[in-house]
This record gives structure tokens, C-alpha cells and sequence, in this order.
């Protein structure tokens, strides 16, 4: 399995035979990069890092400054949109997982763009002991996207599918129907039955 989209894009230009220049090589790259939280994640192999290596040799990629842009380039506006939603970080009572809230209302008080918010959820699944950070993200009334991160030992990918979502074990995602409240409700309560049941073995849950 790739670790990443633009490692597919770049496998599907190859096998066409299609020319590369610096603005796809960048956008490859970054896509690489994002997707495998810049080559910490368990996604990331021999094949990624062989990738990365070829785009900065060959096309003049920038680490440093893709970095930088992804990280270090944030609009006023998401600063306090993340100051919002940090503090509705909570923890369970077991501290083996976290979440955090991203309402219509907090939107409308501070607009950005949507790329602006993607990185959010990593806040809730740096802290120590957490095995499972979540991200709730009210997209429009009635339908929220739920980001997963993970550590070493749980693979959120396979969580995320039972809602219709996908992702990687370390990176996944999916899109639910509800009010933001019962969805939260629904997700928590999936994943603390996750870690009652079962040590990463999902036989049970999703049967």
C-alpha cells in the first residue's frame, strides 16, 4: 500500500509515461509529507523515503520550506480558531484517548480555509499515554468529518471504516450524518468499546 495520495499520483504519472515538472514534484512531495505527519508515522517505508529523496534531487524540493509553509505559515484567524478548539480538548477517564470540537458557530467567529484546520487534530493526539486522538469538525449542519490519529498501537484506519471511512493505520478519517453532539456521542462510545473489548483486535467490534 502507498503511505500517501501523491505517492499514487506520482506511481500513475510514472507508469504513463507523463513528464514531471517542480510545481507537481512540490505538490507530490507535500502530499507525501503531510500524509506520513513528515516521515514519523508508521506509513512511511522505504519506497516513501526513496520518493522524497528523487523529488528533491531530481525536481529541487525544499524540505525545509514545505515544512515551514505546512507549520510555521498560520493566518491570525486559525490562531484563535485553534485557541477555540483546544479548549474543548478533553481526555477519557481510561487516558487512552482524546477529542476535540470544531463547531459552525467557531467557524463563523473566525473563517479560514479549510486546509487551515487539517492539522488540528494532532494537538489531541500528542499527548502522552494517548493511543487515539479525534478531531470533530461540523462541515455544515448535519454532516461532520471525524479526523483519527494513533500511535504505535492502534490502527484508525480500521476504526474509521466502520463508519465508512479510511485512511491509514496512523491517519484516517470519515464523514458521518448527524447532529454534531450524537455523532460525538456515537464516535466515543465506538472507540471506548474498542479499548474495553479487545487489545487492537477488532473481530469482535466490527463483527
Amino acid at each position: 500500500d502507498a503511505a500517501a495520495a501523491g505517492q499514487i499520483v506520482y506511481q500513475l504519472l510514472d507508469l504513463g509515461g507523463f513528464p514531471l515538472d517542480s510545481s507537481i514534484a512540490m505538490a507530490i512531495y507535500t502530499a507525501i509529507s503531510t500524509d506520513t505527519g513528515f516521515f514519523r508515522f508508521s506509513n512511511t517505508t522505504g519506497e516513501t523515503l526513496s520518493l522524497a529523496s528523487k523529488l528533491v534531487d531530481e525536481y529541487g524540493i525544499s524540505p525545509s520550506l514545505i515544512a515551514e509553509r505546512v507549520y510555521e505559515e498560520k493566518s491570525f484567524e486559525s490562531i484563535c480558531l485553534l485557541a477555540e478548539v483546544l479548549s474543548t480538548l478533553q481526555v477519557s477517564k481510561d487516558n487512552r484517548f482524546s477529542w476535540m470540537v470544531l463547531s459552525q458557530e467557531m467557524l463563523e467567529k473566525y473563517p479560514v480555509e479549510q486546509e487551515e484546520t487539517e492539522n488540528f487534530v494532532n494537538y489531541a493526539s500528542s499527548i502522552r499515554g494517548i493511543e487515539v486522538g479525534l478531531f470533530f469538525k461540523e462541515i455544515k449542519p448535519g454532516e461532520i468529518k471525524v479526523s483519527w490519529r494513533s500511535k504505535a498501537t492502534v490502527d484508525v484506519s480500521r476504526l474509521a471504516s466502520h463508519f465508512g471511512g479510511g485512511g491509514h493505520a496512523r491517519a484516517a478519517g470519515c464523514s458521518i450524518t448527524g447532529s454534531l453532539y450524537e455523532v460525538i456521542d456515537e464516535v466515543l462510545s465506538f472507540v471506548q468499546d474498542y479499548f474495553l473489548q479487545n487489545n487492537n483486535d477488532l473481530k469482535d467490534i466490527l463483527a
